[in-house]
């Protein structure tokens, strides 16, 4: 009977088991795909006592991260004099010599060592032999001590970049990573903040996720809380953030499935996980109360309400109100027909969904529809005169009474719950327009169909729910004058706007997330706060960005999580920001305004100048209140300040860089002369130019 082996290679997706050979390397043979014959350090996984040579040739640089390691290879010639306490220093250049994850010091002077290096593990071999199978088992045992040189052959081999073995005691890429980490922790690998295990582990284990897809939990809840757990033993901020995302979706089912496994995530990871499942809940609810019958009172509860406002001499509102039910009567029939009922249920006639409710698919299905008809009548050439407090006081007169009432009841949806959502950058609708005179006059059928096409943007997606809408809009305008079809126009722009502005923060993945297709939980919540491994849990492994404060002349260092994840932030990546950008951009005054601010705030090695500054105009519009107040809504009040690595406006140590590399001073001072700033390289006085 043909056994299987007891230890092969690791590969994804694997059908059948590729033996790995135990016995050669048991018997002190090369590991020949850890054998480099350029490499300066002999690797020994035996004891001295046995005469066996050693089983791994590598470069040292390779473990270069590893102070006891280094430690002992080198012997002597590494100190924690020499190295540990080593100050940065300068070249020439202006570059550091020293890398942030604290290896390239030793790597130096690793190269400076000459002759053979030899590094003897000490692996506490017992000599017992692999125990006899069962009669009838297929499987076949391999020794303790084969375990134990298989994980250090492992431990190399990852960080070379090799196949993976496993055995039949880790025979998962979960257990034999979690034991990878283990060694790694074991034998001190770091970078300078712990925030990683170096370079090299952390460049590698990235190639494994990708080659292994690791990161694609969708499937599994075990999964999802195994790469968690995974993430933070490895060090991994990709991971880690890809499968927090999915355990928030998921986090009820991953508790009763894998309680055991959720119970080794570190309390900072499960307090995280906690407060993200309660926002999500949140959110769900306020997208529920919108979208399970799509039921707005509160858009009837304020001017369309009111008795007594100027703009009702102007403004049909119970045009506008009857108009937003008729909407959502069809919009309700439609996804009767598409799903089978509304809210959907999983119906294999109907749908291939797994979940009832309103869940991802079925959100982001709505979402992508209304976003379809908003390209299709959105007036993307006026640009909104609104913020999050409301209608501008100041440009109030100068919106007609029409529009001036639709921005205050987008206004008011805005405002209603909270959070307050900031206004579309292009809020109101195109108009049917005719040509003729007499505005009472009643359209044929091909003249109607010439009206509303005139009022649709021609570079809009055509969708099956487009079709839809194109139809329902001509059966709702037959017979109708084109004032009545323009206040048709606006109870369906109003009913429009609420659901797309009710959906981006359910809708919107979390940034970075790479496997989204098919889910149907939310994968909106985002891990917050710096990586729960490091020393300085609060900021190691977490980004700074430097953000200029709009319509002032001050700046700010946020963590850049802190705004990726924020309300703002979360808007500006959904559907009508984006195409917002897309729109200013060609726009030549938008287009001229944003490249000279570009250009101003990259100028090489200069503060940039304050925004709203003279050097940022374009001509006289770029800073008159209105424009101000438009660039606020497409920047969302912060500008991103691109300054070189290392650089600070208020000369400390730029935010997420090492903490023992000080800021260029010269960038903060513009005056200081070349020979000034070589003066302070070198620790010499300048010479004063003449």
């Amino acid at each position: 009977m043909a056994r299987s082996p007891g230890a092969w290679l690791v590969a994804f997706d694997q059908q059948e088991r590729i033996a790995f050979d135990v016995d050669s390397m048991m018997a002190g043979q090369p590991v020949h795909e850890l054998w480099d014959e350029t490499g300066d350090c002999y690797i020994h996984l035996f004891p001295r006592s046995t005469g066996k040579g050693p089983s791994f040739r590598l470069s040292s640089s390779v473990f270069a991260s590893s102070a006891s390691l280094t430690k002992m290879a080198f012997g002597r010639l590494y100190s924690d004099n020499t190295l540990a306490d080593q100050e940065p220093g300068r070249d020439l250049s202006g570059q550091f010599s020293i890398k942030s994850d604290g290896s390239r010091s030793t790597r130096q002077s690793l190269e400076e060592a000459s002759g053979e290096v030899h590094l003897h593990l000490d692996l506490r071999l017992n000599g017992n032999p692999a125990p006899v199978p069962p009669k009838k088992s297929k499987n076949t045992p391999i020794s303790e001590d084969a375990e134990t040189m298989i994980e250090m052959r492992n431990l190399f081999g990852f960080l070379c970049g090799q196949a993976l073995v496993a055995t039949e005691k880790r025979f998962t890429l979960f257990s034999i990573f979690m034991r990878i980490a283990e060694h790694l922790q074991r034998h001190e690998f770091s970078n300078m903040d712990s925030s990683t295990f170096g370079e090299v582990a952390s460049s590698s284990f990235d190639s494994y996720v990708n080659e292994l897809q690791l990161a694609d939990v969708r499937r599994s809840s075990e999964k999802a809380v195994e790469m968690l757990l995974l993430g933070e033993r490895m060090r991994s901020v990709g991971l880690y953030n890809e499968a927090f995302t999915h355990a928030v979706g998921k986090l009820e089912d991953i508790k009763r499935v894998a309680p055991t496994t959720y119970n080794a995530v570190s309390s900072a990871t499960q307090t995280r996980l906690s407060r993200a499942a309660m926002d999500l809940e949140k959110r769900i609810a306020n997208a529920s109360a919108t979208c399970t019958d799509f039921d707005m009172p509160s858009i009837f509860s304020g001017i369309m309400s009111s008795r007594t406002v100027d703009e009702r001499q102007y403004v049909n509102f119970d045009a506008w109100k009857s108009s937003f039910f008729t909407t959502r009567k069809f919009i309700v029939g439609y996804y009767k027909a598409l799903f089978g009922s509304w809210p959907p249920k999983p119906n294999p006639k109907k749908n291939q969904l797994q979940s009832p409710g309103l869940s991802r698919i079925v959100l982001l299905q709505l979402y992508n529809d209304l976003s379809a008809v908003y390209d299709l009548i959105v007036d993307h050439t006026a640009l909104t005169n609104r913020t999050a407090d409301g209608v501008s006081i100041e440009e109030r007169s100068t919106d007609p009474p029409r529009i001036r009432a639709l921005r205050h009841v987008l206004s008011e949806w805005d405002r209603s719950s909270p959070p307050v959502k900031p206004p579309m950058p292009f809020d109101i609708p195109n108009l049917p327009r005719s040509g003729e005179p007499k505005i009472s006059k009643k359209f044929k059928s091909e003249d109607l169909v010439k009206v509303l096409q005139a009022s649709h943007n021609p570079t809009s997606r055509p969708t099956s729910f487009v079709q839809a809408f194109r139809e329902f809009e001509r059966s709702q305008a037959k017979g109708c004058t084109i004032e009545e079809i323009a206040d048709l126009r606006y109870g369906q722009w109003i009913f429009m706007y609420a659901v797309l502005q009710e959906l981006p923060l359910l809708v919107v993945d979390a940034p970075s997330i790479r496997y989204t297709a098919g889910v149907e939980y939310f994968l909106c919540e985002a891990s917050r706060g710096g990586v729960p491994w490091a020393r300085d849990a609060a900021s190691a492994g977490r980004s700074h960005q430097w953000y200029g404060v709009a319509g002032g002349a001050g700046v700010v260092s946020l963590p850049s999580d802190v705004i990726e994840n924020s309300i703002e932030a979360i808007y500006r990546r959904s559907h009508c920001w984006i195409m917002a950008q897309q729109w200013s951009a060609e726009n030549p005054i938008m287009a001229a305004a944003v490249e000279e601010q570009q250009r101003a705030a990259a100028t090489d090695l200069v503060p940039p100048p304050p925004i709203g500054s003279p050097g940022l105009r374009v001509d006289s519009r770029s800073s008159s209140p209105a424009r101000s107040k438009r660039e606020s809504v497409l920047n969302l009040g912060l500008e991103a300040i691109p300054l070189p690595s290392g650089v600070s406006p208020d000369r400390r140590v730029a935010p997420g860089g090492p903490a023992s590399r000080p800021v260029s001073m010269h960038v903060s001072d513009p005056a200081k002369t070349f020979d000034a700033i070589l003066a302070d390289v070198g620790g010499k006085p300048g010479k004063k130019r003449k």
